[in-house]
């Protein structure tokens, strides 16, 4: 009996398995060209950093820029030793730094108006999206369901419910003198 219940369980959840991949994949589907975007606009992003003047396959090869900064920095090992021109060299460290993080900010700062302008858009549409034949549907199905629901309570509580014979005409008929 157990082995039974254990391989009942174990298709059951693997349909489950099933279902939650297939709607995983359906969204990922349905959003796919704004993933896209913003996978391609991260990777352009990637370009623009600060000092990358070639792209990815040629900045392994040293550039005339790299070379100028390596000459610069040997020049500056070697010909500097004051103490003016190290408070220069830290002060523009910390310049590099500053700069670094400024840059990061604003990169942070794109990147989450970017998913912030994503994300309200997607509830604008949500939210304005008219009504739906399935829509319409569904509420007729709770209301018919909520209806038998009533009738069956009323039912079992003793009071009586609508009726689905014929009610002769004269039990509608109400005369003026029992209003007053």
């Amino acid at each position: 009996m157990f082995g039974v219940y254990c391989c009942i369980a174990i298709v059951v959840l693997l349909n489950m398995l099933i279902a939650m991949m297939s709607n995983s994949f359906q969204l990922i589907a349905n959003q796919a060209d704004a993933e896209w975007k913003f996978a391609r606009s991260k990777l352009w992003m990637s370009y623009f950093e600060e000092g990358g003047t070639t792209p990815p396959p040629f900045n392994t090869l040293p550039s005339p820029k790299s070379m100028y900064y390596l000459i610069r920095w040997c020049y500056q090992y070697i010909c500097s030793c004051s103490t003016k021109q190290k408070r220069t060299r830290w002060k523009s460290l910390r310049k590099y730094v500053r700069k670094m993080n400024e840059r990061d900010a604003r990169y942070q700062a794109v990147i989450r108006s970017l998913v912030k302008r994503y994300i309200t858009k997607l509830q604008w549409r949500q939210q304005h999206q008219g009504v739906t034949e399935d829509d319409i549907n569904e509420i007729k199905t709770d209301i018919n369901s909520f209806r038998f629901e009533l009738i069956e309570i009323l039912k079992h509580s003793g009071i009586s419910g609508p009726q689905t014979s014929e009610r002769k005409s004269s039990e509608y008929h109400v005369s003026s003198s029992e209003f007053y």
